[in-house]
């Protein structure tokens, strides 16, 4: 007897010995192992701590419900230099997409007559076919300029070509690259980090991964685990002709929504497309590489938009310059810019430096007048006027938010008509149905090779964890976001005010005077329920009998069920027998399957409480 009982609880000990040890969290790593203060916050920039940049003010929140939604249109702005990538990124536009039926795309081609004998929008219909899709669908989601590539002026110039094509019913705006990848579901990731910033002049912008190191062929990211780690611009630099020019990226970790930032990158910029309309790339510029990051960023900045970092990289970049297709065409644009120095000229008068010529008109595309250089200055420590980083390299992580006073009519905005004839076509998509030009083969292998670089591997840490760990918000700060829009809709439409008699010219502001604070409208009366920083109803003061009993409650409230549990990750423990007597198989089985069964229970409890119903009046992203 006493044989049997040893050998049934080696048995069981093996057992047990074989379950899934726990894995800890990624914010249990973050908090412990690299920013060694567990239970308080996340997030470093090299060995910078990231504080709160709304500590003394808080921007102006989402308006409207376009952020929350998964009907909200999209419009992907990308230029291509001879370049038959283009195809290829167009296609994964819509096949990386998770709601691909609201994503429009608006392609400036650059190209010779002959010796580029492709067209982006035929291209991408073969791209399609070869992946299923015979029939070139979202050709009505399309648009395309097209300018013969001698007459091209550089990024700038063209970018500045295609924001025409930017229409009123486009909610939401993104400038990428000719020739890059997108993350699985990107496009609801990017709905929900814009969301994270909590500010309507929010703009995502970063450097990009290497696609064909970083991205998996099912678009899972396979860079910066266990940490999370992202691409952060910290700095400026003097580049040619002495403009500004950003620094090299370093890596911030563990960050836990995008970082307040002083930089903005042309490879990857989200926003809402009011971003495009008043802070446009400027098509006077032709000939500049250097300057036209920083030259927008300070425009949008004093026009009152802030960029952020990306705490999650979502798009990748194709790096590669060897490709056969590339020999003689990459960098033709720029072997002679006559109007370089006009570009230049146009630079310095726009940042105000000594010296700059008072005779050119900047039209829409100067600086704004929500905010002043001198703020920018005392934000960044970094000097426009000067080219000049006084100490912007030890700011990352630490901006302070700078308040301003808003002009709703910025909202509205057009878009500034081009100040010179288009030196090209512009056509939609589906204008060739049944006239669709023909495409060489090595031109589809050409743009099908950009898909075939992604790795075969898969991320160490499964993509839906990723997502939940530090990607998303948490879900009862996205399900509030979403009850916050459905509340508002049922609210009764007011009568349009009277407009209001002419004021007199305000006095100008000086720059020593304190900063303007937001000029919010009226908010509702928040002392009958509290909200916390997720926007949830903080429960009042509890008595001194039920003080115990809340603190539990709160704990578990505000706990991500996401970061509890993993579809490749169950934590097991060891049970401990609480009978008199001695403990049979059968006993043993028993415990052995209760555990089970309490684990199944209550990760399928969870499951049920993060996918419940949300209200089909209105589509609402999950």
């Amino acid at each position: 007897m006493g044989t049997a009982i040893w050998v049934t609880a080696l048995a069981a000990l093996a057992l047990l010995a074989a379950l899934p040890r726990p894995v800890r969290s990624a914010r249990e790593r973050c908090e412990c192992e690299m920013c060694g203060n567990s239970g308080g916050p996340t997030g470093k920039v090299g060995n910078t701590a990231v504080t709160d940049p709304y500590i003394n003010a808080k921007p102006f929140p989402p308006k409207g419900d376009s952020h929350v939604r998964n009907d909200t249109s999209m419009m992907i702005l990308l230029s291509a230099y001879r370049d038959p990538r283009c195809a290829q990124t167009t296609a994964n536009v819509f096949l990386r997409a998770t709601h691909p039926a609201r994503m429009h795309v608006g392609i400036v081609q650059q190209k010779q007559d002959t010796g580029d004998e492709f067209d982006c929008v035929a291209l991408y219909c073969e791209v399609m076919k070869a992946n299923g899709h015979p029939e070139c669908p979202y050709l009505d989601n399309i648009q395309v300029v097209t300018v013969d590539s001698h007459k091209s002026e550089g990024p700038i110039w063209a970018r500045g070509l295609g924001e025409p094509m930017v229409k009123p019913n486009h909610e939401f705006c993104m400038q990428v690259d000719a020739h890059v990848d997108f993350m699985h579901g990107y496009d609801t990731s990017l709905m929900k980090m814009w969301a994270m910033t909590e500010n309507e002049y929010g703009v995502l912008s970063t450097y990009v991964g290497n696609l064909g190191r970083d991205l998996s062929k099912k678009g899972e990211v396979l860079v910066g685990h266990p940490y999370y780690q992202v691409p952060v611009i910290c700095g400026t630099i003097k580049g040619g002709h002495g403009v500004m020019r950003n620094k090299q990226a370093f890596g911030a970790t563990c960050l836990e929504k995008p970082l307040l930032s002083f930089t903005w990158a042309a490879g990857w910029s989200f926003a809402k497309c009011h971003f495009e309309r008043n802070a446009p790339n400027d098509p006077q510029m032709g000939g500049m590489f250097d300057g036209e990051e920083f030259g927008r960023f300070i425009r949008s900045w004093t026009k009152g938009y802030d960029t952020y970092t990306p705490h999650r990289p979502i798009v990748f970049h194709d790096y590669n310059h060897s490709h056969k297709f590339q020999r003689g065409r990459e960098g033709t644009w720029n072997s002679n810019p006559s109007n370089i120095k006009e570009a230049v000229a146009r630079y310095f008068a726009m940042v105000q430096a000594p010296g700059h010529r008072e005779d050119i008109d900047l039209q829409s595309w100067g600086l704004g007048d929500r905010r002043t250089l001198d703020q920018f200055i005392e934000f960044a420590g970094i000097d426009p006027r000067n080219s000049k980083d006084i100490d912007g390299d030890k700011r990352c992580g630490t901006l302070a938010y700078v308040p301003f006073t808003e002009d709703k009519a910025l909202l509205d905005t057009k878009m500034p008509e081009l100040p010179y004839p288009l030196p090209g076509s512009m056509a939609e998509a589906s204008s060739y149905r049944g006239n669709m030009p023909e495409v060489l083969p090595e031109y589809i292998e050409a743009a099908l090779f950009m898909r075939g670089m992604l790795n075969e591997a898969a991320p160490d840490i499964t993509h839906e964890r990723q997502v939940a760990e530090f990607g998303e918000p948490p879900s009862e700060y996205w399900q509030t976001l979403i009850e916050q829009a459905q509340a508002s809709e049922r609210e009764p439409k007011r009568e349009p005010e009277p407009e209001p008699e002419p004021e007199p010219e305000p006095e100008p502001v000086r720059h020593d005077e304190q900063p303007i604070v937001n000029d919010v409208e009226e908010q509702p009366n928040h002392d009958a329920a509290r909200l916390d920083d997720y926007g949830v109803a903080v429960e009042p003061e509890p008595s001194k009998h039920a003080n115990g009993k809340n603190k539990r409650r709160r704990k578990k409230r505000h706990q991500d069920p996401a970061e509890l549990t993993n579809e490749d990750d169950v934590p097991g423990s060891a049970g401990r027998g609480g009978s008199n007597g001695p403990w049979s198989l059968v006993h043993v089985l028993v415990v052995i399957a209760a555990f089970y069964g309490g684990l199944t229970l209550a990760k399928n409890g969870i499951i049920m409480w993060k996918n419940r119903e949300i209200p089909k009046a209105k589509a609402y992203i999950a």
